[in-house]
């Protein structure tokens, strides 16, 4: 039987049908190159492992979730992604290195608490979050609070309504609230810099806190200096999101109406577009040199470049969040339950496949760090097509730990998948079989 097969292989490669054109193909070194080639695009679809998974509720064991509310929802990472800043719903905060190290941990224990906003110093150094006490009452009592590295409290203020958005300098200076009465800045010390009487809906600051830009409940836009002085501001038709670059030159921002502007600090307008029809909730963010904007649009990621021309525009899968690397190379977006990575040409690089839904994602300045939550787990990756930099220096190990820590059990780490390796073996074994 082999004999006779391997004879209709040899009259087969004489003819000149599509039979021979196959068997001619196979042999040529063209095939080898087709074959790595197939395995170069399957791989990054595959390529994306977690470095490590923790199960933050399993800390707290003490906690009898009797509620319901004992559930991550919120994140944060540094620009060097080594810190992570993670809570829960009810008032228990994690604090972790990129070894999946849990440096401190709080919990509200007898207290009744909501966390309602939480965020983390670009330098990983100060932690500022408000809450809210879980009661029937009509008038729960609310604060916000600034820790430092070691979660040791700097000060609280208590506030008369909720506070759903903060920004910490990348100093810790300085920290503003946007709370449903007004915006508060307050100084390292807790003192109360000014107050700008506007209900906020959207806010944002640059890293050295230079400018300071909202959204009010009126549908108003603007821009403060560090004083709290209004260096300009402008009436829109349905803003809901707002970003300054990190550098804060740029100021980009999306309407309810299908639009999205950009801006420079000082007011002047670049240019505006008019997004897809059926944009509802569009939300944008932009790179530190504002050259990437980078917008949510019913479920599509785009990317803008700084003179508004549209780059690229991803539709594989409907995004429900998504976050962008300082540097505008990376976007890691929330895709049902998937987590993808984009780079600066809208190509996936990378993908993850939850067995549950996404919470939240964050990104480090420069896209080679990547972390997203669940209701339960904390999940740390590396971006593998990112240029890691500072790479030589330690992680901090001056943090100091908590008795919780010793009950704590230590993050799964998870091993990259073998299968690009694979892949490749596999395409050199039948270009080199079918080549005999």
């Amino acid at each position: 039987m082999t004999f006779r097969f391997m004879n209709y292989i040899k009259r087969l490669r004489q003819t000149e049908g599509i039979g021979g054109v196959i068997i001619n193909f196979i042999n040529s070194p063209k095939f080898l190159i087709f074959l790595l080639l197939i395995a170069f695009i399957i791989i990054p679809a595959q390529a994306l492992s977690p470095l490590w998974v923790s199960n933050l509720t399993e800390i707290d064991q003490d906690i009898q979730d009797t509620s319901g509310r004992h559930f991550l929802l919120f994140l944060a990472i540094s620009d060097d992604g080594k810190t992570i800043a993670t809570a829960s719903f009810d008032g228990s905060i994690y604090l972790m290195n990129e070894k999946g190290k849990v440096l401190r941990n709080i919990t509200a224990g007898n207290e009744s608490l909501e966390i309602l906003s939480l965020s983390l110093s670009p330098e990983g150094d100060y932690l500022a979050f408000s809450d809210a006490g879980f009661s029937p009452a009509s008038n729960p009592p609310k604060k916000i609070t600034l820790m430092d590295r070691n979660c040791e409290e700097l000060w609280n203020h208590p506030t008369r309504t909720f506070t759903y958005i903060l920004a910490v300098s990348s100093d810790g200076l300085y920290s503003v609230f946007g709370s449903y009465e007004n915006i508060t800045c307050v100084d390292k010390d807790g003192s109360v810099l000014w107050n700008y009487p506007e209900a906020a809906v959207s806010l944002d600051i640059s890293d050295d806190f230079e400018y300071i830009v909202a959204i009010t409940d009126n549908q108003k836009a603007f821009c403060l200096n560090r004083s709290g002085s209004v260096i300009w501001e402008n009436k829109f038709r349905s803003p809901n999101n707002i970003k300054i670059s990190a550098d804060g030159n740029y100021v980009s921002l999306t309407t309810t109406l299908r639009k999205l502007y950009l801006m420079e600090s000082t007011g002047a307008p670049l240019w505006n577009k008019t997004l897809p029809p059926g944009t509802k909730y569009a939300k944008s963010e932009i790179s530190s040199d504002g050259d990437e904007i980078v917008v949510r649009i019913n479920g599509a990621i785009s990317g803008y470049d700084r003179s508004g021309m549209l780059r690229w525009n991803y539709t594989k899968e409907p995004a429900s969040i998504f976050s962008l690397s300082k540097d505008g190379r990376f976007s890691v977006v929330a895709a049902n339950d998937s987590l993808l990575i984009l780079d600066g040409e809208g190509n996936e690089t990378g993908k993850f496949s939850f067995d549950e839904k996404i919470q939240g994602v964050a990104i480090s300045s420069d896209g080679s760090k990547i972390a997203a939550i669940t209701d339960n787990e904390l999940y740390y990756f590396d971006n593998p097509d990112a240029e890691l930099k500072n790479s030589d220096i330690t992680p901090d190990e001056t943090l100091q730990t908590t008795g919780p820590e010793e009950i704590t059990p230590p993050a799964t780490e998870t091993k990259k998948s073998p299968l690009p390796v694979l892949i490749i073996i596999f395409s050199m074994g039948l270009a080199v079989l079918f080549r005999r």
